[in-house]
């Protein structure tokens, strides 16, 4: 929301128009659509194979000791990348 009202701000834009607030609305719905289908398919994919379940955490294993590259990640799932 603050980028979405930071940009609306530099455009000249009112902060209180509520065409800004929908289409922040639809952006947010769209992240949320896609986290919904990106962790469904992640579930599934580790329930139903065990030779996948293994390799997910063995690499889980291995990221755990790599402390930058696990915040780099962390980062980049959250939405903080840039």
């Amino acid at each position: 929301l603050v980028d979405a009202l930071g940009q609306a701000q530099q455009q000249g834009r009112s902060l209180g128009e509520l065409s800004l607030l929908n289409d922040y609305l639809m952006q947010r719905k769209k992240d949320q659509r896609l986290t919904r289908c990106a962790t469904d398919t992640v579930a599934r994919l580790f329930d139903h194979s065990p030779m996948v379940n293994a390799v997910s955490q063995l690499g889980l294993s291995v990221l755990d000791v790599m402390t930058p590259l696990k915040s780099r990640l962390v980062t980049i799932a959250t939405g903080n990348h840039t």
